[in-house]
């Protein structure tokens, strides 16, 4: 079974193949899977982990409890024609705690961190038939465990440990360049909005749509010059509808990056629109 939810609704490209679902997981509790190049052919005896569950909850399909150090993970799966002919990157919303990453025996990259979202781009390394190996440490030492507990068993109120994939995991196609992400700045005295976008990939040529919707109604447009990789934009809109939870209005972006006229990337997200100040001492809504 695989999620046909879209991972990140605020930040949607049409193109994306989900990689939840069963796959192949062991426990190296010696920590021989590197000596043993376990990253080229796959698992030698693995079993079915459902993931983004982690092996210590029952909706894994393992539900072990003990404390393993090191875990592996295997995947096979086959390039869609729809992520053909652009970049193609990996994300995972987080993997608890230190994770490297294989595609078709080549190492793709590594990332410390249980709890923050990360990416790669293996366009280099798909081909038509595909295997994807992690191997996660999580040795419950000297890293950040928020409300985790580092013992057998939980006291208090602190929770059950968290090993490896707890969070979704994708591909996303684009083309060679592509929105990395955006912030969004409400600036309610000026009604309008500026927005903060962070741009990879070759840049020369580019220009930046952007468009702004409230409730499917157009309230702002632009197209920008690239010139950096930080790109900042201001719109002004025809009113400004602050969020709330009585009224809790939502606007829509949509964010594409052309060249020549042709389609390079295109990003949807949302924003709401409230300021926070802090004035004689009060928190002001």
């Amino acid at each position: 079974m695989t999620s046909s939810i879209p991972p990140r609704p605020d930040f949607f490209r049409e193109r994306w193949l989900s990689l939840e679902g069963l796959w192949g997981f062991m426990f190296d509790d010696e920590d021989r899977g590197l000596d043993k190049r376990w990253f080229e052919e796959g698992l030698p005896d693995p079993v079915d982990i459902r993931v983004p569950y982690p092996y210590q909850s029952r909706l894994s399909g393992i539900g072990d409890e003990a404390i393993h150090p090191v875990v592996w993970y295997a995947k096979k799966f086959k390039l869609p024609e729809a992520l053909r002919g652009g970049r193609v990157h990996v994300k995972f919303g987080a993997v608890d705690y230190k994770t490297s990453v294989w595609v078709n025996g080549r190492f793709i990259g590594e990332h410390v961190g249980g709890y923050s979202p990360f990416s790669f781009d293996v366009t280099e390394a798909l081909g038509d038939e595909n295997l994807m190996v992690l191997r996660v440490e999580d040795r419950h030492g000297d890293q950040a465990r928020g409300k985790q507990d580092s013992r057998l068993k939980p006291k208090g109120c602190l929770y059950m440990r968290v090993t490896g994939i707890w969070q979704p995991v994708w591909l996303e196609g684009c083309g060679d360049a592509w929105v990395e992400g955006f912030q969004v700045f409400p600036c309610i005295e000026k009604r309008g909005v500026r927005l903060r976008l962070h741009l990879s990939g070759e840049l020369t040529g580019l220009k930046l749509r952007v468009r702004v919707f409230l409730a499917e109604a157009e309230q702002a447009s632009l197209v920008e010059e690239v010139k950096n990789r930080v790109l900042e934009v201001f719109l002004r809109l025809p009113e400004v509808a602050l969020w709330s939870p009585e009224e809790p209005d939502i606007y829509t972006s949509e964010f594409i990056l052309e060249r020549d006229g042709e389609t390079i990337d295109h990003v949807r997200g949302y924003f709401g629109l409230r300021e926070v100040s802090v004035k004689d001492g009060r928190v002001l809504l």
